[in-house]
């Protein structure tokens, strides 16, 4: 029996798309789930699921809602996800993502929880050499790396003074069926659409992870003794991207009208993102079951259901 059950689970910003991921698992379980979005969306309709529309920058309906819900366990999943290295934007970006993450930490300050699990981004490592472990020196590249890590000091420094419990999860390149806006959701949509599918010269190598290994690491957070720890969540594999396109043609059988070189690379681009999921493995006895194949074949599937 999960240690889930029948607990009261919050999830901030449940409403995208890892959130509903991990609502339809949660669901299995179940927990009496609370959902904070400021905007609703793809709503998982089930007895155990309330959603509530709220901004984590409205501190005091923030803490209303905390205090009459007293969560169990929370999953900190909201963000700003602007990866945009406009520093014109910067101000934004670290003022949402920090002050959300400060908002809710007051709130919980004043009840008795579990565990706060804190989803932060392996964008934090920049240019270090792989494979990327946790005592790797951060070095973001952009607001939003800068934001994430400096939520992840916020939280760390949080749980010490009041003696709290949290696990921070690195999550490396997340992809599943109708993810968009992101590398492989453009190409299945171009393939999909049999449009131009346009990108760089794809040198550049990511560490996929897929959705249900990353739902799978959330549930046995905290299902473990894990506490007051940092995990990548990762592959700890990587590909380049026009190898990620040659293995989709293979799957699909088909030569996508790939326009390499149409995009410029990014500034500071990061050219090996592979992480060490060593850790993870100890601590959680996570191991990620899917391979960048099989992940693909299950997104492509997804497209005639």
């Amino acid at each position: 029996m999960s240690i889930l059950k029948n607990k009261k689970v919050l999830i901030t910003g449940g409403s995208g798309y890892l959130g509903s991921a991990l609502i339809k698992t949660l669901v299995t379980l179940p927990p009496e789930i609370h959902v904070f979005d400021k905007q609703i969306s793809n709503k998982i309709n089930n007895k155990c699921v309330t959603y509530h529309q709220l901004d984590l920058l409205d501190s005091e309906k923030l803490e209303k809602e905390i205090l009459e819900i007293k969560p169990d366990y929370i999953y900190h999943l909201a963000a700003t996800l602007n990866r945009t290295k406009d520093y014109y934007k910067a101000n934004e970006i670290i003022s949402i993502n920090t002050s959300s993450t400060i908002n809710l930490l007051n709130a919980l300050q004043k009840i008795n929880f579990s565990l706060l699990i804190y989803i932060s981004t392996s964008e934090i490592y920049g240019n270090s050499v792989p494979p990327f472990n946790e005592k790797t020196l951060p070095k973001p590249t952009s607001p939003y790396s800068i934001s994430k890590y400096t939520s992840e000091l916020l939280i760390s420094n949080f749980a010490d003074l009041y003696d709290k419990k949290f696990l921070i999860f690195r999550l490396f390149n997340l992809y599943g069926p109708n993810l968009k806006n992101m590398f492989i959701g453009e190409l299945i949509k171009s393939y999909n659409q049999q449009t131009e599918f346009p990108m760089t010269l794809g040198e550049q190598k990511r560490d996929f992870i897929y959705i249900d290994d990353i739902v799978d690491a959330l549930i046995k957070g905290p299902e473990s003794n894990a506490k007051n720890e940092i995990l990548n969540i990762c592959s700890a594999k990587s590909y380049s991207l026009i190898e990620i396109v040659k293995i989709f043609e293979k799957i699909v059988n088909y030569n996508i009208k790939v326009n390499v070189g149409s995009i410029p690379y990014r500034q500071e681009e990061i050219w090996d993102m592979r992480g060490d999921n060593k850790k993870a493995q100890s601590l959680l006895n996570w191991y990620p079951k899917t391979s960048i194949q099989e992940g693909l074949i299950k997104c492509v599937e997804s497209i005639n259901k």
